[in-house]
């Protein structure tokens, strides 16, 4: 009986123990915001992303937002010079181009099912073309999808 005690004891604790932390993982999102008083001027908006899970595709975003009052407000295409430096420096480089408009701000899809050929911790450097006055910031939201993990 005092075996069967202990053993239900530890059972119990076990079990407590998984309620309380039911994941040691990464979250598979997240999400920063740099505003644009803090880009000096001519320079990049940066983000650190860490895409260290190889098991995980990310599809990226950026958002922007406006002070301009609606009414005011008018489209504004820009130009968006990003550079991925991975882990190792090796640098990517790339020109996309976007329409920031719509009520308070705009989200652009940009990569879907990003698999990086390294893993750990990137960077990300954006540079806007021309700068508006009115934006006040750009944004990065990153999401992971969990890949199925192949059996050998």
């Amino acid at each position: 009986m005092r075996g069967f005690r202990s053993f239900a004891l530890m059972a119990l604790s076990a079990a407590l123990f998984a309620a309380a932390f039911p994941s040691c993982s990464k979250p598979s999102a997240f999400e920063c915001f740099v505003r644009s008083s803090e880009v000096p001027d001519g320079g990049r908006y940066c983000f650190d992303l860490d895409l260290s899970d190889s098991l995980v595709a990310w599809s990226v975003d950026f958002y922007s937002r406006m002070d301009t009052p609606l009414f005011l407000r008018k489209s504004f295409p820009v130009r968006m010079d990003v550079l991925w430096i991975s882990p190792t420096g090796e640098e990517y480089a790339e020109s996309v181009y976007a329409d920031f408009s719509g009520t308070g701000g705009s989200r652009l899809p940009y990569r879907r099912g990003v698999i990086p050929p390294e893993r750990g911790l990137w960077r990300l450097e954006v540079e806007v073309s021309p700068r508006y006055g009115e934006m006040n910031g750009l944004g990065i939201v990153c999401n992971g999808t969990r890949q199925a993990q192949e059996v050998r």
